[in-house]
């Protein structure tokens, strides 16, 4: 595990039977990556894991100094903040990932039922 995530607890965060993914933003209206390169979250158990596997792929762009900490942004987003240095200038920034949750089958339903009552 990466150093900067020793100390990182992660319980309570996912809804159980939920399905989640991380993005570089918070805003929900976002394309997701290829498919390729896509990957969801199921279990709390995976959260590190995936940070990690996030933090070495930006290895190209920044140099990773601190967790900064986590907190829910919405019922269905929680932020992961880090200390970093980006490169090749080594500026400082507040590097955020946003763990978002997947609307199930259900959700997708009612949404559009909603949306059909307002118009």
């Amino acid at each position: 595990m990466h150093q900067l995530l020793d100390c990182v607890s992660v319980e309570g965060i996912l809804r159980p039977g939920e399905v989640y993914i991380f993005t570089e933003t918070q805003s929900r209206g976002r394309h997701i990556d290829p498919l390729c390169y896509s990957y969801v979250v199921r279990m709390a158990s995976e959260i590190l894991p995936a940070l990690e596997l996030e933090i070495e792929s930006l290895d190209d762009y920044y140099v990773f100094k601190q967790f900064l900490g986590h907190e829910m942004v919405s019922d269905d987003c929680h932020v992961f903040r880090f200390w970093c240095l980006e490169k090749p200038e080594m500026e400082e920034e507040v590097f955020s990932l946003y763990l978002h949750r997947i609307m199930n089958l259900q959700d997708a339903i009612e949404s559009e039922r909603r949306m059909a009552l307002d118009e």
